[in-house]
């Protein structure tokens, strides 16, 4: 079985229309109750909100990711990018979003560029309110990776184009709780074969917010 656990710790100072956000997070996940990967980053993010229907957004992020037991794989992640959110008039308090983002896998074994890689991408998506504690939401999110050298067992380099696509309901219980039934679609188109694969989810999640 698999299990993860997640924190996160966070900043945020608001001036007029703007607001800059400063977080750190960290992850731990398990495979039959050993560390398989953990995770460990800052997040850096400007908004700025123009008028009243309009925020953008500027993010940076650094992330450090080790495998105990794969550590030629590790790498350090560095990623920035731009987002959108807009407010639609009109019945259901419709709200979209978009972003764009570029970054780099920067390969921790000097040898081994395989595992480094630079990528980007976009993502979009929205909410669509039936009543106040019920809402749809769907997204989907594109993404291109081009690895730094051929891979030693194929002799090729790894590009992947891989899409995800999420739609659900967000229902919210009360002050605290908010539970979220969703289907995902994955679907990761590389020129190696051990790394092509598509996915189905169907999931349920339960968040109580302090």
């Amino acid at each position: 079985g698999t299990a993860a656990g997640n924190a996160q710790l966070g900043l945020r100072y608001t001036a007029g229309k703007n607001a800059w956000l400063a977080s750190v997070q960290g992850q731990k996940y398990y495979i039959d109750y050993d560390v398989n990967r953990n995770q460990a980053g800052v997040n850096l993010q400007w908004l700025h909100t123009a008028g009243e229907r309009t925020q953008y957004s500027v993010f940076l992020q650094g992330l450090g990711q080790r495998l105990p037991a794969q550590s030629i794989r590790e790498v350090n992640q560095y990623m920035g990018g731009v987002g959108v959110v807009h407010l639609v008039p009109g019945k259901g308090n419709p709200v979209v979003y978009a972003s764009a983002f570029v970054g780099t896998d920067d390969e921790r074994t000097d040898n081994r560029a395989d595992f480094g890689r630079n990528f980007y991408g976009l993502r979009a998506g929205g909410q669509y309110s039936f009543r106040e504690e019920l809402k749809l939401i769907a997204s989907i999110s594109y993404q291109y990776s081009r690895y730094g050298a051929d891979d030693p067992l194929f002799q090729q380099t790894r590009r992947d184009h891989f899409v995800f696509l999420r739609g659900g309901l967000e229902y919210s219980y009360g002050e605290n709780w908010v539970f979220t039934p969703e289907l995902r679609y994955m679907l990761n188109d590389s020129t190696l074969p051990i790394n092509h694969f598509d996915r189905w989810q169907l999931m349920a999640t339960a968040r109580f917010n302090f």
